[in-house]
């Protein structure tokens, strides 16, 4: 069955936020499965281990501060929706997820950085590089984590 998807239009601000809230509750979802395996023979599994390692990886991420002017602009992203009605999305769905509204975010932003700089040659345009810098760090640590199954 095809991947269907939704295009979603917000803020740039909203999509950031959108992003890191649920990096952040994915956190928490991989951090409750390690802490339930606590004191179990499952604590010392390799599964439980990459998931401890994801949580702590997502935990570390955080949202950038964006300013008024740049927060307000309009953005285009796509999202997965769930295969079928009985199942939700995957763990690694909800991280690309939000990834690929980061993606979008940081390819906008690039945009208008090149017209402000061609428009202001001489204007410094750091605000631009500082939060995308920041966007493809988050973007990166989200993508190097784990998410393995219930048997690997």
């Amino acid at each position: 069955m095809a991947r269907k998807f939704k295009s979603v239009k917000a803020t740039i601000a909203d999509a950031i936020s959108f992003a890191h809230g649920e990096l952040q509750s994915l956190a928490e979802e991989v951090r409750e499965v390690v802490d339930n395996a606590s004191g179990t023979p499952r604590e010392h599994t390799q599964r439980i281990q990459t998931l401890d390692e994801t949580a702590s990886q997502l935990e570390g991420i955080d949202e950038p501060s964006v300013g008024d002017e740049l927060g307000k602009l309009e953005v285009e992203y796509h999202e997965a929706l769930p295969r079928s009605r009985r199942k939700g999305l995957s763990r690694a769905d909800r991280r690309d997820n939000a990834t690929g509204a980061l993606d979008s975010v940081i390819q906008l932003l690039n945009e208008q950085k090149d017209d402000f700089e061609e428009k202001h040659p001489d204007a410094d345009a750091s605000h631009y590089d500082s939060l995308i810098d920041d966007l493809e760090r988050m973007k990166d640590d989200a993508e190097a984590v784990e998410f393995p199954g219930m048997y690997g």
